[in-house]
């Protein structure tokens, strides 16, 4: 029976623990690549807020790779980092030499950001 006041109310025994260790994963990485962008930008003597034509997020492997397809996810970042154009793109870390960086091409500002700390499980 639960007690009729809400300061009389034990939580513990009404409260559902909750885990969403696939979400503190996705937000890591995405609080990794806003890092990295923003190194990117420091060292470029660019503004932060300055926005880009494009990104390109490069991701080891495919698994990884659909992770970040979900349309609130490529929002988020699309927003946070101020990217017209968000491309992802698989690579093999063993064989691409893949670096972050960005520079500027005809249509603005490009970024590369390697994600490098995916584990796959």
């Amino acid at each position: 029976m639960m007690p009729s006041s809400i300061h009389q109310t034990r939580f513990a025994d009404v409260q559902t623990p909750m885990c969403f260790q696939e979400s503190v994963k996705k937000m890591a990485i995405v609080l990794d690549i806003i890092a990295q962008l923003r190194k990117l930008r420091t060292q470029e003597q660019l503004s932060l807020n300055m926005p880009l034509h494009s990104l390109s997020i490069a991701i080891a492997g495919l698994r990884n790779l659909e992770m970040f397809q979900e349309h609130q996810l490529v929002q988020m970042i699309k927003g946070i980092t101020k990217a017209s154009n968000l491309y992802f793109v698989e690579v093999n870390t063993m064989e691409d030499d893949v670096v972050s960086s960005i520079e500027p091409n005809t249509l603005g500002w490009h970024a590369v950001v390697v994600v490098n700390q995916m584990d796959e499980k």
